[in-house]
């Protein structure tokens, strides 16, 4: 069994590991080789925009999940791609007015 819960996971690993399972489909803490390969390799590639968005959450995962989730809506309404680099671009703004997100979201 593969456990995701670490002791004293900081708020950076707590985000990156919910971020890999829920986006990306890997499993931290799993034994497997290609699982940590692919682990590691997300923590590589999106830790720097993970760390910024933190920054601007204040070290509040959860707020930064909110902040990454009504992102990821409004880039998707207006059929656009995006990542966590995106993400990181446009949190302050997200941050500044969420309820303008929510509301452009929800306009049909």
């Amino acid at each position: 069994m593969v456990t995701l819960e670490r002791k004293g996971k900081t708020p950076f690993n707590e985000l990156m590991d919910r971020l890999i399972v829920e986006y990306m489909g890997y499993k931290p803490g799993d034994p497997d080789p290609a699982q940590k390969a692919a682990v590691k390799a997300c923590y590589s590639r999106y830790g720097r925009a993970v760390r910024d968005i933190l920054a601007f959450a204040l070290q509040d995962p959860e707020k930064a999940m909110r902040g990454i989730y009504a992102i990821g809506e409004r880039m998707e309404k207006y059929g656009l791609n995006w990542n966590l680099d995106t993400a990181a671009k446009r949190f302050p703004e997200w941050h500044a007015n969420p309820e303008a997100f929510e509301r452009e979201t929800n306009r049909r």
